[in-house]
């Protein structure tokens, strides 16, 4: 799609990613919806688990603008050490 964007963030489970960048994903995407995201990091967590932590760093005035955020985003567990985790999260990205 052309002008269409997936975002990868690395270590999405973090504290860093929780409190600053996806806090700054959402005010982007506030102005301009036209991404995904997905978060990557070695802690196992189905999407509704990832949801509920990021959301604890976001509006909780914009549940409309929230949910609609939430699914444009989706979490993939995997090590950063080996090419295993990286492959799944290729294959997500193809999906």
């Amino acid at each position: 799609k052309s002008g269409f964007v997936t975002i990868v963030v690395l270590g999405a489970s973090g504290d860093l990613a929780k409190r600053k960048i996806f806090p700054c994903l959402f005010t982007l995407f506030q102005k301009d919806p036209n991404f995904v995201i997905v978060g990557y990091a070695r802690t196992v967590l189905s999407d509704e688990e990832f949801f509920e932590r990021i959301s604890q760093f976001l509006p909780k005035d914009k549940q409309v603008e929230l949910d609609l955020f939430l699914s444009k985003c989706s979490y993939i567990a995997g090590p950063y050490d080996t090419s295993e985790g990286f492959s799944q999260l290729q294959q997500h990205l193809v999906n």
